[in-house]
């Protein structure tokens, strides 16, 4: 079925030349605060497919993994208090999507 919502339609002078995909459609929107945060993040994940499993991850600048989970809900928190002061990356992927967001542990 298509999703008409996820198209939009091109034209030249009023005439249709093309029916091209939103990519705005299909990305994972993806909301991380407090930031900085002290012991405890939380996350927000937003798309069209919110029913389909994802995988969290957090990263440090060298791609080192500090944890990785695949949790039930769109919106959930992470402990993060065992977390050296510093930058991180919390890495959200959803099928062959993915999303990143920079957060700074106090």
């Amino acid at each position: 079925m298509l999703n008409v919502e996820a198209w939009k339609l091109n034209s030249i002078w009023g005439v249709p030349s093309a029916v091209v995909a939103d990519p705005k459609k299909n990305e994972i929107q993806l909301e991380v605060f407090p930031n900085p945060v002290g012991d405890v993040l939380t996350f927000s994940v937003k798309n069209e497919q919110s029913a389909t499993p994802f995988e969290v991850k957090i990263v440090d600048a060298s791609g080192r993994a500090f944890l990785q989970k695949r949790p039930l809900n769109p919106a959930d928190s992470i402990n993060v208090s065992v977390l050296e002061a510093g930058v991180y990356f919390l890495e959200v992927t959803q099928g062959t999507k993915a999303e990143v967001r920079m957060f700074i542990k106090k």
